[in-house]
């Protein structure tokens, strides 16, 4: 039970440093108007997929009501 907590830590570490490393390449390649703009379709693509998940939530409210 113990391998299997070290191992989820473990993953997260990796996760996180692999994430750690595309930013940084990112912003060395990337100037601040790119940057900008990539944050904001990427937050508007969240924002779409916010809209789709309540979508299909108020889909699946409307049949068990």
């Amino acid at each position: 039970m113990h391998i299997e907590g070290a191992c989820f830590l473990a993953d997260i570490l990796l996760h996180d440093v692999g994430l750690l490393a595309i930013v940084s390449v990112t912003r060395i390649v990337m100037n601040q108007t790119m940057i900008k703009w990539v944050s904001i379709i990427a937050g508007l693509i969240l924002i779409g997929f916010a809209g789709y998940f309540l979508y299909e939530f108020v889909l699946v409210l409307a049949v068990v009501l």
